[in-house]
């Protein structure tokens, strides 16, 4: 039941400000290692200047370990990052969802990165078994990731399934 209220909340607030948004996209940023809830907020508030304020703007934070012992600390992220990917599906699931929203722009720095691809590919997996294009049931415009914390062939595995290719059709 809380979930529920939560995630009303959240699209009620969304479909409010994508009223006046000139995209009627939603921009997502997911931070990365060693960032706190501040820290991630002010790198979205910077992207969503710097992408001219056309998106309506957000971002997902989660316990990525800040000071420390950088090995201990890192290991601690990982785990962290693991935990966080349901809650990142459920968030994305929710704007996609959510009334009056276009489009969705995903970007991630650094561990994020990792926490962004999990999240992308479940869905996307969820979305062919219910014999949907992933892109077009997120409403997936653009996948970004920012200094990426992941093997790149890695990356490349989890997205290239995924993602259309408009010549295939």
């Amino acid at each position: 039941a809380q979930h529920d209220r939560a995630e009303d909340e959240l699209q009620a607030e969304v479909q409010r400000r994508i009223q006046t948004a000139p995209s009627g996209q939603v921009m997502l940023f997911v931070h990365g290692f060693n960032e706190t809830f501040a820290t991630g907020a002010y790198t979205a508030a910077d992207l969503c200047h710097f992408f001219g304020r056309r998106h309506v703007c957000a971002f997902f934070t989660w316990p990525a370990e800040v000071g420390g012992n950088p090995l201990f600390a890192y290991t601690q992220t990982t785990e962290s990052a693991q935990f966080s990917v349901a809650h990142l599906k459920k968030t994305i699931r929710s704007l996609a969802n959510t009334p009056g929203v276009e489009g969705v722009q995903l970007l991630a720095h650094s561990r994020g990165t990792a926490v962004l691809l999990n999240a992308y590919r479940e869905l996307a997996i969820e979305a062919i078994v219910a014999g949907k294009e992933p892109a077009e049931a997120l409403k997936l415009e653009n996948l970004v990731l920012l200094s990426p914390d992941i093997d790149g062939d890695v990356a490349s595995q989890q997205i290239e399934v995924f993602v259309s290719d408009p010549n295939l059709h």
